[in-house]
């Protein structure tokens, strides 16, 4: 252990201690060496006792040091905690648990109470796959964690867009702590959110629209012309109200950005333009929740002869459809697409916060390719010769 001495030259308390010096040319590859170091404690106002423990803290670094396969960030940041500690000064980053950060995180959401419940949930898997070290210091957990965890998520009979939410939850709460200092950098951003497997939503063709809209009760109809028209959800499509309506224009708050209060303002077009009445556009449809509407427009689709492809999930996942209420959103994207309407406008209309999002709803035709093609790019082809060109017949000069 460290022993503690003065000298004159200094007004600090000076550490005896032993530290390990690299040296190739001896069998261990290096010999210890007594040495003499300030603690950087003035010995007439530092008692020797907290000097002392200052002092073997350091030695205690040093011997550490030894074995360069010990030392990376963690156990700097854990030396540091204690030599400052020991210096009665205050540590400028707090440790937070995974635990206390999702606290804080919930806490600090606004949403409804069934959305937090979920969201709660989702972190929950985490905690548990973490196990006591959920207690530690947050900055224990690496990009490998995540990963790894990730992979847990898919063994374990979930579906891939289940995984999918549970990671973005993480993320989130680790982004937040970002923000807070807590952490250096988010570790959840590097591992990949892409889904690799399950059936990709589809937009319907003008035929199966056709049918669709045929098939339709009055109620249906009205909701599936909201679909259509604006890509509205099954929820918002069922939920309107007449009084939302005003000269022509229909505001709402569409409940997936309730929370926000984003309002949404859509000009009512065709059939929709002639609405009138008081209180609920679609009274009957309104009482019914989102899973059981989606249940009663799948029933819709069969009685208008629309095939669809049903992935069946392994576990705990339940089985994926690649036409529903949803591929509204992707038809009129589509079209609009296909009657090159400019990207921001079907933005608008389809309320779609990034271009990003927009392009995943957009599926061209490859007509509309083809013609994009040669508007865009010059006849480059190799023209035939004409019978002018060949003819070998001797022409008259003309003067």
């Amino acid at each position: 252990m460290a022993s503690l001495t003065t000298i004159p030259s200094s007004p600090y308390w000076i550490a005896r201690m032993r530290v390990w010096i690299v040296s190739p040319e001896y069998p261990a590859g290096g010999f210890w060496r007594l040495t003499m170091r300030s603690t950087r404690l003035p010995h007439k106002t530092t008692p020797k006792r907290a000097a002392k423990a200052v002092a073997d803290e350091m030695e205690r670094t040093g011997r550490e040091a030894r074995n360069p396969e010990a030392i990376d960030e963690h156990w700097a940041q854990r030396r540091l905690d204690s030599l400052l500690r020991l210096a009665n000064v205050a540590n400028p980053r707090k440790k937070t648990s995974w635990h206390k950060a999702v606290e804080g995180w919930l806490a600090a959401k606004s949403s409804k109470p069934r959305s937090l419940e979920k969201y709660r949930n989702d972190v929950a898997h985490f905690a548990r796959w973490l196990g006591v070290r959920a207690g530690h210091d947050l900055r224990g957990i690496t990009a490998d964690d995540i990963a790894d965890f990730r992979q847990s998520l898919a063994d374990s009979g979930l579906a891939e867009s289940t995984v999918v939410y549970i990671i973005k939850a993480v993320r989130s709460v680790l982004r937040r702590a970002v923000l807070l200092r807590q952490i250096d950098s988010n570790v959840a951003e590097l591992v990949s959110l892409q889904r690799t497997g399950g059936t990709s939503r589809k937009a319907f063709t003008k035929d199966e629209i056709a049918a669709i809209l045929a098939a339709a009760e009055s109620e249906w109809r009205t909701a599936c012309l909201f679909g259509l028209y604006y890509g509205m959800r099954i929820g918002d499509a069922t939920r309107r109200r007449y009084e939302e309506i005003e000269n022509g224009v229909l505001r709402f708050l569409p409940e997936k950005k309730s929370r926000k209060g984003v309002v949404v303002s859509v000009p009512l077009v065709g059939e929709l333009s002639t609405l009138r009445g008081k209180g609920k556009i679609t009274p009957v449809l309104a009482k019914l929740s989102v899973s059981v509407a989606s249940r009663h427009f799948s029933d819709l689709l069969d009685r208008a002869g629309i095939t669809r492809t049903k992935t069946k999930k392994k576990g705990q996942g339940r089985g994926m459809t690649d036409k529903t209420f949803h591929s509204f959103r992707h038809t009129i994207n589509s079209l609009m697409c296909d009657a090159g309407v400019d990207q921001r406008v079907r933005q608008l209309v389809c309320d779609h916060d990034s271009t990003k999002v927009s392009n995943n709803y957009t599926h061209a035709s490859i007509q509309t390719m083809a013609e994009a093609i040669r508007r865009s790019v010059p006849t480059l082809e190799r023209k035939e010769p004409s019978s002018a060109d060949t003819d070998p017949s001797p022409r008259k000069r003309v003067r």
